[in-house]
């Protein structure tokens, strides 16, 4: 019985292969991504129970306004393992400038994992979009659940 010879590297796997896709970069993030071209939108405004690809997604998104009164907050299901949390975070390195598009001016994606569920942890992840402007907000974290 003979071995096939080992053709990658421990270290590269590892910098590829993660539990969360917020635990790689976003340069190699990026070069695993695959286009996910069918998206049940069941609410989405304009496109209620159509399949939507993650690009026509990241669009409606940039272009909602706080005025609009169409989806502010998106909800995604589907089995585990559907890419979900992938979908997620792609849309936050497009909206936040780390993709390729190039961001959006007016939007900022906050990519909750499930690894990140708890007050304080979501409360982290809202203050590294708060400028320093806005320091009342900064009392929030010291309220009573």
């Amino acid at each position: 019985m003979s071995t096939l010879p080992k053709t990658w590297n421990t270290d590269v796997v590892s910098d590829y292969i993660k539990q969360e896709s917020q635990q790689k970069s976003p340069d190699i993030f990026l070069q695993t991504h695959l286009p996910i071209r069918k998206i049940r939108a069941k609410s989405l405004v304009g496109y209620d129970g159509q399949f939507v690809s993650d690009e026509e997604l990241f669009e409606h998104v940039v272009q909602s306004t706080p005025e609009d009164d169409e989806n502010r907050i998106y909800l995604l299901k589907g089995e585990v393992g559907s890419g979900k949390s992938h979908l997620c975070q792609w849309l936050e390195y497009q909206i936040n400038g780390d993709g390729d598009v190039g961001g959006a001016d007016e939007h900022v994606a906050i990519h909750i994992s499930r690894n990140n569920t708890r007050l304080s942890d979501i409360l982290d992840k809202l203050y590294e979009h708060i400028d320093d402007e806005h320091e009342e907000l900064q009392d929030i974290a010291t309220l009573d659940p």
